[in-house]
């Protein structure tokens, strides 16, 4: 369902970076948005992210993106006369898109985020998780040359004659972990 803004009238998809909030739930907060854009609204109306200082929200890292929510207590406050509404509503180049929508996580610029703290907490994340992965991929290479040695410690002590065959088969583990 594609959401508009019932104060500036922007569909969702339309500008980058936009995020769009319904109204709350809880009847007293519900009161101080409704008096903020002070109009009449349905059940399904939403207030677009032009509405809400840059202190209104919160990012939290999802899976491998990042999300933004309103904090409890945030209420529309930018914007909302109709002067305003039209005047920015036509400075706004519609046919304009981003140039590149990244892929990867490693392919994120500063550019690419509404603020630099965003940037900043993505960014943090990233390093930390590509050092875990660094770090895994080592201890599999580890692994790897452990069990390189003990399968020709095995072969060798065989040849010699100081494995037996059922002690060789015991000594033999497959990749999977399976004898």
């Amino acid at each position: 369902m594609v959401s508009d803004c019932c104060v500036c009238k922007v569909s969702q998809g339309v500008i980058d970076n936009v995020s769009f909030h319904s109204f709350p739930k809880n009847d007293e907060r519900r009161e101080q948005w409704l008096k903020s854009v002070n109009m009449t609204v349905s059940k399904k109306s939403c207030v677009c992210s032009q509405h809400f200082r840059e202190t209104d929200f919160i990012y939290k890292v999802v899976g491998d993106s990042v999300r933004r929510f309103l904090k409890q207590t945030a209420c529309p406050t930018l914007s909302l006369d109709n002067n305003s509404i039209r005047k920015n509503s036509e400075e706004l180049n519609f046919d304009t898109k981003r140039v590149c929508n990244p892929r990867y996580m490693g392919d994120l610029r500063k550019e690419h985020f509404m603020s630099e703290s965003v940037y900043f907490i993505v960014k943090k994340y990233y390093d930390e998780t590509q050092k875990k992965l660094n770090t895994l991929h080592q201890k599999v290479n580890r692994l790897q040359k452990k069990f390189n040695t003990m399968e020709e410690l095995t072969k060798h002590l065989k040849s010699i004659g100081l494995l037996s065959d059922e002690t060789e088969e015991a000594l033999q583990v497959g990749p999977e972990g399976h004898a």
